[in-house]
């Protein structure tokens, strides 16, 4: 990891290749992290929130590219279509030239973005006892689970001799055997 040791005694002078350096560690840094997140750096990633919130989409932060890129929360749904979004800005100099310097890179609501459905998303979570699956359990898994009532179907025993295909005791495709007289 690149540091720069500032304690040092003498006046240490703040030059371009400092602030380079100073640029790398960050950068370096960031990009650990983005690693130990497993999150690749191409393609198109939510890291934490822009969730659906009524009409909106919530402030988050998106890695585009390769690019974190921070989203303010915004009107829109799962279609809205979202990209990345540099700014450039001029800085005078002592020279006199006014250089394109200071980069912010932004994720907002473009007709020429991707939808926000197609983002991937990565969800962080910070609980020892969370298990993670490349199956993950759906909404509509879930909703399933929760309508199912307590104690629901509990020692029901099927009956080869119920015909009646609305009681609990009949037997779903059971085949149809002579019968041996």
């Amino acid at each position: 990891m690149k540091t720069i040791d500032f304690s040092q005694t003498g006046g240490y002078r703040l030059k371009q290749l400092t602030f380079q350096r100073m640029q790398d560690a960050y950068l370096e840094t960031l990009s650990a992290f983005i690693k130990t997140l497993g999150i690749p750096l191409t393609g198109k990633h939510i890291v934490n929130g822009c969730q659906i919130s009524g009409d909106n989409i919530t402030s988050g932060f998106m890695i585009i590219d390769g690019e974190l890129c921070p989203f303010s929360e915004t009107l829109g749904n799962l279609t809205t279509k979202i990209k990345k979004n540099i700014e450039i800005q001029n800085v005078a100099f002592k020279n006199g030239s006014n250089l394109p310097v200071w980069r912010t890179t932004t994720a907002i609501v473009d007709p020429d973005g991707t939808p926000l459905i197609d983002f991937i998303r990565h969800n962080i979570v910070i609980d020892n006892n969370y298990i993670h699956t490349d199956n993950n359990f759906t909404a509509e898994l879930l909703a399933k689970l929760l309508g199912i009532e307590a104690n629901a179907e509990q020692n029901v025993q099927t009956d080869w001799d119920v015909v009646n295909p609305l009681s609990d005791a009949y037997l779903k495709n059971r085949p149809q055997l002579a019968k041996v007289v």
